[in-house]
């Protein structure tokens, strides 16, 4: 008798145990997954500056001198490097050829006084400044930040840089309007030869 129960105790235990184990499985708090880490997005950049190939191509006719320019079809470009950003340039206009009744003085004779003026870059643009020197004072002077704030250098031109040099120590802008505008500070005549001739702007078209 003593045999059958341990015997039927040892059967019940045998069947019982799996069904815990079974439990054990059911009630078991399954662990999460590790949540995967999105790469982060990039910015998409607003930059108008395209690649130099883009933009000078195999096509471009070149030019070293100051500064290098390009012709590619029927546009016109600078590649101003960055050494001479800031550097006040002097500009000498000397007139090429004349027409009867609207003479100017004759071909070598210079068009109006000399100008100095400075490329600046302001982010993605380069502006083109006339640089006045009727008042000047030296560092040292007292007045030299009130001469420097009363002679603000004027924007003749801003231009939207298209691209930067091979080794990105150069700008590139489309300069086209620069000579097909009739831009007065730059321009082939001074507001005297202006009224003198009754002539109020230049034909852009020609």
């Amino acid at each position: 008798m003593k045999n059958l129960f341990t015997l039927g105790m040892l059967i019940l235990t045998i069947s019982f145990l799996p069904t815990q184990s079974v439990q054990a499985q059911l009630f078991k708090k399954k662990k999460k997954a590790p949540a995967k880490k999105e790469a982060p997005k990039k910015k998409k950049s607003n930059s108008k500056i395209k690649p130099y190939k883009d933009i000078i191509t195999d096509k471009a006719m070149s030019d070293k001198g100051l500064f290098t320019t390009h012709k590619v079809d029927d546009k016109f470009y600078f590649e101003i490097p960055d050494s001479i950003l800031e550097k006040e340039i002097l500009v000498t206009s000397r007139v090429s050829g004349f027409v009867k009744g609207l003479n100017f003085g004759g071909a070598g004779v210079k068009s109006r006084p000399q100008q100095v003026v400075r490329w600046q870059r302001k982010e993605e643009k380069i502006m083109l400044r006339s640089v006045s020197y009727n008042s000047v004072a030296t560092f040292e002077d007292p007045i030299y930040e009130s001469v420097k704030n009363n002679n603000f250098e004027p924007v003749i031109m801003m231009f939207d840089i298209k691209a930067l040099g091979k080794d990105s120590t150069s700008t590139i802008i489309d300069v086209g309007a620069l000579f097909t505008s009739d831009v007065a500070m730059i321009g082939p005549m001074s507001s005297f030869q202006r009224r003198n001739f009754g002539i109020r702007n230049l034909d852009k078209s020609r």
